[in-house]
């Protein structure tokens, strides 16, 4: 995966997701040269989910995906159903993205 899209998947991660509540320790805006903050934290997750949507997995699988990291894995009880919604539709918005790319450049 090329550091822009790590980046993007970030962007989203960060303003959409963060189940950890660390937001106010990374600057969205400038996330490409933030080394001070734990700006990968999501990142294993994320480019799960948005690879599982480039596959073919449906938005609700993703976001069964993503609930079960923060109620599961991070143990951190049940999953902000709006922001675990909101993430999914911006990583299928990037999938998207993604793909008209690929085909732009063929």
């Amino acid at each position: 995966m090329k550091k822009s899209d790590v980046y993007a998947l970030r962007k989203i991660g960060w303003s959409t997701w963060d189940p950890i509540g660390l937001r106010d320790l990374v600057d969205i805006d400038d996330i490409e040269s933030t080394t001070d903050a734990p700006v990968d934290e999501y990142d294993t997750y994320l480019v799960k989910a948005f690879g599982m949507l480039q596959n073919g997995a449906t938005r609700l699988e993703a976001e069964r995906y993503l609930a079960s990291v923060v109620e599961v894995h991070m143990g951190l009880g049940t999953a902000d159903a709006t922001s675990v919604k909101l993430t999914v539709l911006a990583l299928e918005k990037l999938v998207r993205e993604k793909g008209a790319q690929s085909t732009d450049d063929s």
